[in-house]
C-alpha cells in the first residue's frame, strides 16, 4: 500500500484519496489465503509433500523481492520525469520477475517436484483459486437472491393484513 500511496502521480493511475485501505487489504490477504490453500489441495491431489505452513512460508518468502522493490520504485518515482520512466519499469519488472522465480523454486522444492509437475501445479493452482473465488461469488449471489425472496413475501403478507 506505501507503493500505491508515495508513487508519483506521473506513474500513478490510481487516485490517493479513492484508495480504500481495508479493500486493500483484503485484496492482498485474499490473494495470498486462496493461493496458499489451492496450492496445498493440488499438492495433496499430486502427491506433493507440502505442508501448508510450509506453503504459507514459501508464500511469505516469494513476496520479498516485491517488498524490496516496491517502496525503492516508488520513492525513485518522485525524482523521476516521464521520459526516464524506464528505470521505474525497470525495478518494476525485475521485482516482479524475481518473485516468479521464487515461486517456482517454491513450489518445486516444497512438493519436490521436477519442472514439468511444478509448472503443472502452478497453474492449476491458479485456476483452482480463480473457481474457489467463482463459486463464492456465486454462492453469495444465491444468498442474496434468497434474502431478498424473503424479504419480498414478508412485505406482501405484511401488506395483505
Amino acid at each position: 500500500m506505501f507503493w500505491q500511496f508515495n508513487t508519483s502521480f506521473l506513474f500513478n493511475d490510481v487516485i490517493t484519496s479513492e484508495i480504500n485501505v481495508m479493500n486493500e487489504g483484503l485484496i492482498i490477504f485474499g490473494v495470498i489465503a486462496f493461493w496458499v490453500l489451492s496450492n496445498y489441495l493440488i499438492g495433496s491431489i499430486r502427491d506433493g509433500e507440502g505442508k501448508m505452513s510450509n506453503i504459507l512460508q514459501g508464500t511469505a518468502y516469494i513476496l520479498l523481492p516485491l517488498i524490496i522493490m516496491l517502496p525503492i520504485a516508488s520513492i525513485i518515482s518522485n525524482f523521476l520525469t516521464y521520459n526516464e520512466k524506464f528505470i521505474y519499469t525497470v525495478i518494476f519488472i525485475i521485482g516482479i520477475m524475481l518473485s516468479v522465480v521464487y515461486l517456482i523454486i517454491m513450489v518445486k522444492e516444497i512438493h519436490f517436484y521436477d519442472m514439468k509437475p511444478t509448472i503443472a501445479n502452478i497453474l492449476i493452482s491458479i485456476f483452482t483459486a480463480v473457481m474457489i473465488v467463482v463459486f463464492i461469488i456465486i454462492i453469495y449471489m444465491l444468498f442474496s437472491e434468497v434474502i431478498g425472496l424473503f424479504q419480498d413475501i414478508i412485505r406482501e403478507v405484511s401488506g395483505r393484513v
